[in-house]
């Protein structure tokens, strides 16, 4: 299912969720610098197309990605791609995160 394809107002109906809101990040949150890298990749993105998701997600995203894994080793993981093999018509069906805390962690 693609980001286009549904809002947040969708999935509460449907699903019956339930918004909750908390201070995700400490306070106050460290300023970092991007990286060398993540400066190149990004400045790469612009000079391509980035018409469809995937391209987005291939040019835009998956740098930024890169940049969170380098400084946080071991604390968070993404999933891309991944085919849960879910039945979405069962009230057990989630919506797959690309970025989530790693098993056990908040």
């Amino acid at each position: 299912m693609a980001y286009s394809d549904f809002t947040l107002t969708m999935l509460e109906q449907r699903f019956g969720l339930v918004q909750k809101k908390w201070d995700f990040f400490p306070k106050p949150l460290r300023t970092l610098s991007p990286s060398p890298a993540l400066q190149a990749d990004l400045e790469f993105a612009e000079s391509i197309p980035t018409f469809s998701e995937k391209s987005k997600s291939e040019h835009l995203i998956v740098p930024v990605f890169k940049e969170l894994l380098r400084n946080n080793k071991g604390k968070i993981t993404y999933f891309s791609g991944y085919n849960f093999d879910v039945d979405p018509s069962k009230p057990e069906w989630c919506l797959r995160f690309y970025v989530q805390p790693k098993c056990g962690e908040r």
